[in-house]
């Protein structure tokens, strides 16, 4: 379990600093994974672009 918290989320229920600081995390581990195993990750892009052309058209 990976916890984040930015200093704003005690005064704000729309808290952006802890909004960004789990998108960094969720960023920096989806790069670790594509990084181990890049023909994979080449191979995932390729069907998720293929999928979102066909929802588009």
């Amino acid at each position: 379990v990976l916890h984040g918290m930015g200093r704003e989320t005690h005064y704000s229920s729309e808290a952006v600093s802890s909004r960004l600081i789990h998108m960094a995390i969720a960023d920096a581990l989806y790069t670790v994974i594509a990084m181990r195993n890049p023909q994979e990750y080449r191979r995932n892009l390729q069907k998720m672009r293929t999928v979102i052309a066909k929802k588009r058209s």
